[in-house]
């Protein structure tokens, strides 16, 4: 009965991170949909939604084939991303929108992705 109990535990807690990881990859892509409109630059364009990309790639991996390796690569995507919005915000314009905000954001994915696969 315990390994059941643990067994339901961990696959609650691969759902959460799934849909954690779906929302990541919405804002991902708005938030470089957003930073296109605002300053006209590509960089922010192909970031965002080239990480929400890889965001639905891991998250579709991690639903159909391994939970465990999607996170993985999800957790990893999370990590580049926020040094990458970390250096867009403090490199440039220091706006909270949309930089600062997807840097805090992908660091609290980062984090929590991270506590799911250990």
């Amino acid at each position: 009965m315990e390994t059941l109990t643990k067994r339901s535990d961990v696959m609650f807690t691969y759902v959460f991170a799934q849909v954690l990881l779906a929302l990541y990859a919405v804002f991902l892509a708005f938030g470089g949909a957003l930073g296109y409109y605002d300053t006209e630059t590509r960089p922010s364009l192909f970031a965002g939604t080239g990480g929400a990309a890889l965001c639905f790639i891991a998250l579709l991996y991690s639903v159909f084939v391994d939970p465990q390796v999607g996170l993985q690569a999800a957790t990893l995507v999370a990590l580049v991303m926020t040094f990458y919005f970390n250096s867009r915000f403090v490199g440039f314009k220091p706006r909270f929108i949309p930089a600062g905000m997807l840097a805090l954001m992908s660091l609290v994915v980062f984090g929590s992705l991270l506590i799911t696969i250990i």
